[in-house]
């Protein structure tokens, strides 16, 4: 009977308990120290961290659930690098760790501007990596500098004295690797020095800027095509497209600057990313004027010869 009375007792109080909180839930409460406490009741299926309480006057808001996402994104992150030095293989192993699919799906994310969601926060900041950017600046810098000196062979048609030349390569490749992985690491180095935190890690922004450059391929090699208003079309549309890309992507990073200072930081980036397609298109594909000044330089030449020896006749 003593059990049988211990076990009601338990029941009941368990009963009334569920009875308080539902209460609770349903009303408003004063405590002794006269400040009250306001408590949202949480839908089905929420985070509990969604609500908004106000105590002793002190309001505490939690934070947005895109921030609670990039929370959560760079624990996971944090936690698949622990235990990992940096001096090891295994730790730049995880940068090459990724899928096909996944690249597919970054590169035409870096293609298409989108409000809906973050490129960094939708595409990256689960797995960021330096296999798509690698790839992405080494294939550029080939159709980049292959296309170049096909565009100077049409413009030199019938000149038998047109060779190809291997420092397109080579400035290609200077051009390229050090827009995609050293100025994202400037970017990165400043914000940080000026606020000692950045919205997202440095791998995170060398991986937007290397797949943000995934858009140049193509039009490079259309840049072959030798018509000016066209080069020129192709030109505009890629930096506003993938420039686009570029400044929706890293303007969250740039809440803890004043608006003036976003806005410039914001300019400065799309304006470099612009002179980069501008770059390309003026060396390597700009061959018209170099043509007429090849058959100039020819006709003296030519030329030369020729007055002396009528002058010595």
């Amino acid at each position: 009977m003593t059990e049988e009375k211990e076990e009601n007792e338990v029941e009941l109080k368990i009963h009334n308990d569920q009875d308080d909180i539902s209460a609770s839930n349903l009303q408003f409460q004063e405590f002794g120290t006269g400040n009250p406490v306001t408590t949202i009741p949480l839908d089905a299926g929420e985070i509990g961290d969604a609500g908004v309480q106000t105590n002793r006057g002190v309001p505490t808001s939690f934070d947005s659930a895109d921030e609670q996402e990039d929370t959560a994104s760079n624990l996971l992150a944090k936690k698949r690098r622990k235990n990992m030095p940096m001096w090891t293989f295994e730790y730049y192993m995880q940068f090459f760790d990724i899928t096909t699919t996944q690249v597919l799906q970054r590169i035409t994310g870096s293609v298409i501007p989108s409000f809906q969601g973050n490129y960094l926060r939708k595409y990256i900041r689960s797995n960021p990596d330096f296999y798509g950017p690698f790839w992405i600046c080494a294939t550029l810098v080939f159709t980049t500098a292959i296309s170049g000196n096909l565009a100077d062979y049409i413009a030199h048609a019938g000149d038998y004295q047109w060779t190809y030349d291997f420092h397109k390569v080579t400035a290609a490749a200077g051009a390229i690797y050090v827009y995609a992985w050293l100025l994202p690491t400037i970017l990165w180095a400043l914000l940080w020095w000026r606020h000692d935190t950045v919205g997202a890690n440095i791998t995170e922004v060398v991986c937007i800027y290397g797949y943000s450059l995934s858009i140049y391929i193509p039009i490079s090699i259309l840049w072959a095509i030798p018509f000016e208003w066209l080069r020129w079309i192709l030109v505009i549309l890629g930096a506003f497209l993938s420039g686009l890309v570029l400044v929706i992507t890293i303007w969250p990073l740039l809440k803890h600057e004043n608006r003036q200072m976003a806005v410039l930081i914001s300019l400065i980036v799309l304006t470099l990313h612009a002179l980069l397609a501008v770059g390309f298109k003026v060396y390597f594909f700009g061959s018209s004027g170099q043509a007429t000044l090849n058959n100039n330089s020819t006709t003296v030449i030519t030329s030369s010869p020729t007055w002396s020896t009528l002058t010595t006749t």
